[in-house]
């Protein structure tokens, strides 16, 4: 089996959180969107536990937000209203101590605790196609 990696298992706990906005790793090709909008995760820092084999990163949430494929208006509100549902999930009842659902061929792992460190912000984009909102979080997970 393979061991988890932190991008899997935050945007899993994610995907099990935040119901309409699917998350990955990486963002599709926009072709590949199921609806308008899509969300990221990737490691922007923190250390393991120094003792035992714990997780503590702090990872990144983008939240990425486009009209219809024929409209390259941003979707502003949108991503910031994920992003915020986002960020609220964390602090919910069911948030904590969470087993996550990752792909066969992952070990399990355990969410112990996420919270967000930083509120949510507009990131412009250059192209003017995408509203993005983006924001850091604490993610304290082990393997098992």
């Amino acid at each position: 089996m393979d061991r988890p990696t932190t991008e899997v298992v935050a945007a899993a706990w994610l995907r099990d959180h935040v119901i309409g906005c699917p998350f990955a790793t990486t963002l599709p090709e926009r072709s590949q969107w199921e609806g308008d909008v899509f969300g990221i995760v990737s490691v922007v820092g923190g250390a393991p536990h120094p003792d035992f084999d714990q997780r503590q990163p702090v990872i990144q949430v983008d939240i990425y937000a486009a009209q219809a494929r024929s409209s390259g208006r941003p979707l502003w509100g949108k991503a910031n209203q994920y992003a915020e549902l986002a960020r609220s999930a964390m602090y919910g009842y069911d948030s904590h101590m969470t087993n996550v659902v990752l792909p066969a061929n992952y070990s399990p792992a355990r969410v112990q605790s996420l919270w967000p460190l930083t509120e949510p912000r507009r990131i412009p984009d250059p192209e003017g196609s995408y509203g993005r909102y983006q924001f850091d979080a604490q993610c304290v997970w082990v393997v098992g």
